[in-house]
């Protein structure tokens, strides 16, 4: 079953990720490798840029500044949306990722050879895994803020630490 290898070949990415691109790469190839299409691209929703490009597979040397119309459509709805596409592709699938019932981007597909045009039932299919990507990324980005915090707290002592013997030297002197 198709499913169910993708499903644990995405896994295994997954688990080995430790950076947001290796995260967003791994949903995007599984996705593209399952849908049996041409292009995937992970758009990110960010707070202070907008939309972004966070990976794509295959991998590209210039990926787009900017994402297709619908993108922003697609995240604010939380619905997929499949439609025709320009030559020389054939059809276009953008798919909604959901992080804690929240938006946090889309996926975007793209095919030019398949039997049949990218659809709404691809859009089911890709459903679990993408829930599964999803979570590993939101794991990710918890555990990156959490090492952040670490490093703050690391940092605090450090500075007091240092003016400590500051203080210190100071009374001896």
């Amino acid at each position: 079953m198709p499913e169910t290898e993708a499903a644990w070949r995405l896994a295994a990415e997954l688990l080995r990720a430790r950076s947001e691109g290796q995260i967003s790469s791994a949903p995007a190839r599984a996705a593209a490798s399952l849908a049996a299409c041409d292009s995937a691209r992970v758009w990110s929703l960010d707070r202070e840029k907008g939309y972004r490009f966070s990976a794509g597979w295959p991998p590209e040397e210039n990926p787009p500044d900017e994402p297709p119309d619908a993108i922003a459509r697609v995240i604010a709805s939380g619905l997929s949306l499949a439609f025709p596409a320009a030559k020389p592709l054939r059809s276009r699938l953008l798919v909604p990722l959901i992080a804690d019932r929240k938006p946090a981007g889309a996926l975007e597909l793209t095919e030019k050879r398949r039997a049949e045009p990218l659809s709404e039932a691809d859009a089911q299919t890709l459903s679990p895994l993408l829930d599964a990507a999803q979570a590993a990324y939101e794991s990710l980005r918890q555990r990156a803020s959490r090492e952040d915090a670490g490093q703050g707290v690391i940092l605090v002592l450090t500075v007091a630490a240092g003016l400590a013997s500051l203080g210190a030297i100071l009374a001896q002197l």
